[in-house]
């Protein structure tokens, strides 16, 4: 990996970030959200959103996560979702009010200008925030993001959803319940390096149930998302792999049309966990495009 994109040869490298897997934010109506802080000290923030069946502890590059961030000149804000990890559920969280969560965390971390990034159920959360708070989200990048499957019409939502189309929360809790038990028991055939990395990231996304968070962005999805993706101003990276098969390639085409400022890579041969490989490469992107100054 090219870790040292944003920096001049001979420069000082970054000052990466005081380990810390939790911190939390209290919010305006009590509520708790939970965050990690890693990559560069000084660097540029982003705010990270992560997939379904993740939490703030994914790590899209394993033990490479924390300097490969650092070396992209990131201060990388890895976010809790209501009903995650140990973030407060909250029944009635829409794209819309996340918004107003994820500004008071910022506030809260005096940062008044930020990018945000999403992969898979993050994506749709990433664009929100940035649709919401214009003043504030300078750029924004995506990983194989989930699509508005209401809005794109011809059996999407059903396709996505096993035949239905409006899937009950009971339904999408047993979908999560059984994905996250497919998910343990197949993390035991990872790498013996990997299998911790692995389990407390989907620990600490089903620690307050299936039915909390991971149901809830299935829901979400599923339905219209309440703002308009005309209103996203901002630019966005999109990377997506022609070869998923959890996101169709669709998906992202869908918003890649629709978005004003909307830079679609699509990807032979690539899937899923495509984010494994073009982390350092959206991110990269993602700061050039909302941070001009710390491009070279």
């Amino acid at each position: 990996l090219k870790l040292q994109f944003l920096y001049l040869i001979g420069s000082p490298a970054p000052r990466t970030m005081k380990r810390s897997l939790l911190k939390t934010v209290q919010l305006a109506d009590g509520r708790q959200l939970a965050y990690r802080e890693y990559g560069a000290a000084d660097g540029r923030p982003v705010v990270f959103f992560h997939g379904n069946l993740n939490s703030r502890m994914f790590q899209p590059l394993w033990q490479k996560t924390d300097d490969a961030t650092a070396g992209c000149n990131v201060r990388l804000i890895a976010v809790d979702r209501p009903g995650y990890g140990g973030s407060t559920h909250f029944e009635e969280k829409t794209y819309s009010n996340y918004a107003t969560d994820i500004a008071q965390l910022l506030k809260e971390l005096d940062i008044q200008r930020a990018a945000v990034a999403g992969y898979s159920s993050g994506g749709p959360n990433a664009l929100g925030v940035a649709a919401l708070l214009p003043e504030t989200i300078v750029a924004c990048g995506l990983f194989s993001p989930d699509g508005p499957y209401h809005a794109m019409g011809g059996g999407a939502v059903e396709k996505m959803f096993g035949g239905e189309a409006e899937p009950s929360y009971a339904t999408l809790a047993e979908r999560a319940a059984k994905s996250a038990a497919e998910l343990q028991a197949s993390y035991q055939k990872a790498k013996p390096e990997r299998v911790e990395m692995l389990n407390d990231d989907i620990s600490e996304a089903v620690k307050q149930g299936a039915d909390k968070g991971p149901a809830q962005d299935g829901y979400l999805e599923s339905r219209p998302w309440g703002f308009d993706l005309a209103a996203v101003r901002c630019p966005v990276v999109l990377y997506h792999g022609r070869d998923d098969k959890d996101v169709p390639p669709e998906a992202a085409e869908y918003l890649a049309e629709h978005l004003p400022q909307a830079a679609l890579t699509m990807i032979d041969g690539e899937n899923h966990s495509l984010v494994r490989r073009k982390w350092v490469d959206v991110l990269t992107a993602t700061v050039e495009k909302g941070f001009p100054a710390a491009a070279m």
